[in-house]
Order: C-alpha cells, then structure tokens, then sequence
C-alpha cells in the first residue's frame, strides 16, 4: 500500500510540474484609452487561428483613468499575437464604420498597425519561452 501511494504522490507531483514548468504570464498594459466607458477585450492568438477565428485566450478588463492592465496566466511556449480593442458600449465585439475601418480603438502587438488592412502575423508575433513577458500596446 506504501508503494502504491508513493507512486501516485511521485505521478501527481511529475504530472503539475510538466503542466507549468514552461507556461508564462504575459501582462499587456494599454495606457492611452480616451474613456473609462466600456471595457477593454484582449485576445491572444496563434499563427493559425490569427485574425480568422476566436482567440486562443481572452481576456476582459475594467478600463480606470484611461489605462487597464491584463494578465495571462499559464501560456506555454511558442508563437503568439495579441489584439485587442477598446469596447466602448459594451457589446463584446468590435465594431465597424460602413467603409469596414474599425469603429473602437484598437490595438496589437508590438503596435505594428497595417495602414492598409488586417494585421500581419510577422509584424506582430512575439515569442513565449517560458519566463514572463509584459508589453504596452498603444490603441488607435
């Protein structure tokens, strides 16, 4: 019965660390918000899924003196982009002028906007690897 116990304590103890050995948080601060209104909605994506689906991870936050800070916990290695937009009445999507602009602020990692269209993956990538990763995005 020892033994049996052991063995499970030595799986669980193996099993959580392999679960967080490598995640990282990664922070995003966006500090030039014109409103408190709204909330700030964050999503964090792969190569993949970037700008076609939903993201990866997401996250909402609350937006005080025009800044808000959110903080992901548990992202393993690898390739990521991050967009995120400020929701200004509150409906949980982005929304759209009719010549398909935007029509909240907007923001994306490493704060490559493309003037002409969507994001570019390569322009707004950036690497997890396992320590902590904190960036500001400045919203348009």
């Amino acid at each position: 019965m020892k033994k049996w116990i052991l063995i499970m304590t030595l799986f669980v103890c193996v099993f959580a660390y392999s679960q967080t050995e490598n995640t990282s948080t990664v922070t995003v601060n966006v500090n030039n918000l014109s409103t408190d209104e709204g909330f700030l909605l964050i999503g964090i994506y792969t190569e993949k899924i970037f700008m076609k689906s939903t993201p990866k991870y997401t996250a909402k936050g609350e937006i005080k003196n025009g800044s808000s800070t959110i903080t992901f916990e548990g992202i393993p290695p690898g390739s990521y982009a991050i967009s995120g937009f400020h929701d200004l009445n509150g409906n949980n999507k982005m929304d759209f002028q009719p010549t398909g602009k935007p029509g909240e602020p907007y923001g994306i990692s490493k704060n490559n906007i493309n003037p002409n269209g969507p994001p570019i993956w390569e322009d707004s990538k950036f690497e997890v690897s396992g320590v902590p990763v904190e960036m500001e995005i400045k919203f348009l």
